[in-house]
Order: structure tokens, then sequence, then C-alpha cells
């Protein structure tokens, strides 16, 4: 005759999976695939290199503001999260402590939130942003990957005080982590996706060269993309953009928080094809728009056509083996010019040959800025019929083909 023990049972059933959901949490906090939490010490082929963060920057930077409790914050698009390096020279005498909080994708509402709950943890005296004209039309105000729970305090600044557990049940008990800390295991010869102050690492651009056949190949997948972006434009989306970045620059004047607007460098090529989009003039409004507002912060102008940066020469298609000095492709920077370009608004001093590229922006002076790098452009296109070629065909493709989402 079988004895029944419900109370074993009953603690076999609750007990085992408990025991699991810990094995996984102190694993996966162990490995720490993020970088979130740092509890334990770095140890080789475990856990010192962060390959898998792509993908969830969102929580890795919530996190990292958390930990870096930065003085100066960089914000904006992945241009300014790849080309803009809180470890620059510039910075020198600015801030002590920048650290980059630019997005994938990123929104001006989300700019807003990641300085708020940056500064609401440690006073952030300065904020560089990085306004890209497609940033300002997207589909949302926020990605699917973004959380208002996670930050320190809510739209109304009212403080979350435990946001700092909000990630815990996808960071450490989901079967999804245990996956990636096991994966990040295995890949530790690969380094962390982004640097230790948030920039992204120029490893992931690298490779998509080399995965592109070189330099020109890069360009052409950049602006298949974007092309894409272009064709399912909306334009009209701009005004409730426009009201978040309102907020962001009411929010620095307030805490008198020194706010540096850029329009980030971009190839000559990637203005052409917002031109041939048939776009320009919405990015005309755009700017208008930005510098009726300027009086409240520094607005620098770094696009354009400028031979010695904006407008070098790309390889002629089939090298394979020449890189562009100030590009990885004609949308992201590179480091370099980014440091040029921090050296110009923060009032550091630039290398001779650089002198005079980057332009500070007014009221007053917006009409001629605007007029010169119309003008830039169109010169420009007049000289590079292959070029203007090349973008008019990735245009046809991504018209005849379009894959636009439903508007929200």
């Amino acid at each position: 005759m079988t004895t029944e023990r419900p109370l074993t049972y009953l603690s076999l059933l609750l007990g085992l999976p408990t025991v699991a959901m810990l094995a996984t949490g102190a694993f996966s906090l162990g490995v720490d695939p993020f970088g979130l939490y740092r509890v334990l010490p770095s140890r080789s082929g475990l856990n010192v290199q962060k390959p898998r963060q792509k993908g969830h920057e969102r929580m890795v930077r919530a996190a990292d503001l958390t930990r870096l409790a930065p003085d100066a914050v960089i914000l904006g698009t992945s241009r300014a999260q790849v080309g803009l390096d809180p470890e620059a020279k510039a910075w020198a005498g600015v801030a002590t402590r920048p650290a980059n909080a630019a997005f994938s994708d990123g929104s001006p509402y989300e700019a807003l939130r990641y300085l708020q709950h940056a500064d609401a943890q440690s006073p952030v005296k300065v904020v560089v942003f990085g306004a890209d004209y497609l940033s300002f039309i997207g589909s949302g105000r926020f990605t699917s990957d973004f959380t208002e729970s996670r930050l320190a305090v809510s739209p109304r600044r009212e403080a979350h005080f435990f946001h700092w557990l909000d990630d815990v049940p996808s960071a450490l008990l989901s079967l999804d982590t245990l996956r990636l800390s096991r994966r990040t295991m295995l890949e530790q010869e690969t380094p962390s996706y982004f640097f230790e102050t948030g920039r992204r690492r120029p490893a992931t651009m690298e490779a998509r060269i080399e995965e592109q056949g070189g330099a020109r190949g890069a360009f052409v997948w950049s602006e298949r993309d974007y092309a894409d972006s272009y064709v399912c434009a909306q334009p009209s989306r701009l005004e409730t953009h426009l009201a978040d970045f309102d907020e962001l620059v009411r929010y620095c004047t307030e805490r008198k928080i020194r706010l540096i607007v850029l329009w980030s460098p971009s190839h000559a090529r990637s203005l052409a094809l917002l031109d041939e989009a048939g776009l320009w003039p919405e990015v005309e409004r755009f700017k208008r728009l930005l510098a009726e507002r300027s009086k409240d912060f520094e607005l620098w102008e770094f696009s354009g056509a400028d031979p010695r940066t904006t407008a070098e020469e790309v390889p002629p298609p089939g090298d394979t083996m020449s890189r562009t000095r100030w590009y990885w492709e004609s949308s992201h920077y590179k480091k370099e010019l980014g440091d040029v370009a921090l050296s110009r608004a923060l009032d550091k001093p630039v290398d001779e040959s650089l002198e005079g590229w980057g332009e500070r922006v007014t009221p007053m002076t917006e009409a001629s800025v605007r007029a010169r790098v119309s003008s830039e452009l169109a010169a420009w296109k007049n000289s590079h019929p292959v070029d203007v070629a090349e973008l008019r065909n990735v245009l046809g493709s991504a018209r005849a083909e379009p894959h636009c989402e439903a508007s929200p």
C-alpha cells in the first residue's frame, strides 16, 4: 500500500522550478551578458566581453547611466552612437564623466527620457544631441524595447525607486538570457558591442565593410536601407517629434544644462539620396524650424559637401581594398570626424587643415547656412554623375518594392 505524501509532492512541485529559476539567475548574474550588474569580478573566458549587448541597447544604456553617473551625455541616433566619443580630448575642462546614450533609431522622446534618467541620479551639465531628420519623422515616439519603468523617474518626474529591478525577470531569470549567457561564454574572443562609456565599437562597422566587399559596397548597402525609409517617409510626423524636442530644450533650460545640437555629419551621397527622394525641401524646413528655436541652445551645422570631410571621394566600383578616411558608409561617420565636430562645438582647437569646417547657426544666419549647404550639394551632384546614377538606381529599386509600415 502506497503512502501519500502531499506535502512532499507540493514541495517538489514548487521547489524544483524555484531552484531552477535561482540557478538560472545565479549563472546569468555571473556571466552578466548585457553588463547590467557587474556583481562578480571579470574573469577571462567567462564574462569580460559582452557581444550580446547588441539588440538590447536601451536596457544596457539605462544601467550604464546609473553606473557611470555622467556629468555630460551624448544623445541622438546611431550616427552619434558610432561617431561621438565620450573619451575624446575635446571634453577636457568641459566635463569629467561623459557618456554616450545615443540609440539606433533613437527618437527625441527617448533622448529626453534618458537625459532625465541620468540627471535624476547625478546632475548633468552638458548635453550634445545629434539631430537627424529621419529620427524626427519616425513612426513612433519610442521603439518596442523602450520601457518607462526602467528609468529613474517617470515622465512626470516622479521617482521610480526600484527602477534598477525592472529588467531582472528578463535579464536574469529568463530562458532567453540563460541561452545568451551560454553564448556569451563561448564568444569571449568577440569584443563587447559597446565601450564602457557607451560608444559602439568600430568592429561592427568594419565587419559590415568586409561583408559588403569593400567601402563602396558598404555605402550602397547603407543607402538601400535609407532609401526604403525615404520611400515610406511621412513628414507630417515632424510636429510630434518637435514637441518632444521642445520639451528636451525646456528641461535643459530649467536645469541650466548646456545644450549643443548638431546637424550630424553625413557623406554628400546621403544628402543627395534625400534630394533624389524629393525630401530636400522637408529637410530644409526641419532645419529652419530648429534654427528658429536655437535661442535656447547652441546649434551647429556639420553637413554639406566639403571636399575635406563630407564630400571625400568614395572608392570606385571594384575597389575592395581602399577605405574612406571619415566614413564607414554614407550615413555613419567615424570617431575621427566626430572628434573634430566635438572640438568645434566645445570651443577647442582643430587641425589647421580642417579650420572652418562646421558652422554655428543662429536664427539670423540660418538662411545663409542653409543656402550654402544646398549650393554645395548641387555642385557635388553636378560633378559626380556616376554616384548620382547609382543613388537613383537604389531609389528605383526601393520604389518598385516598398516596405512601408502601416501608420499608427
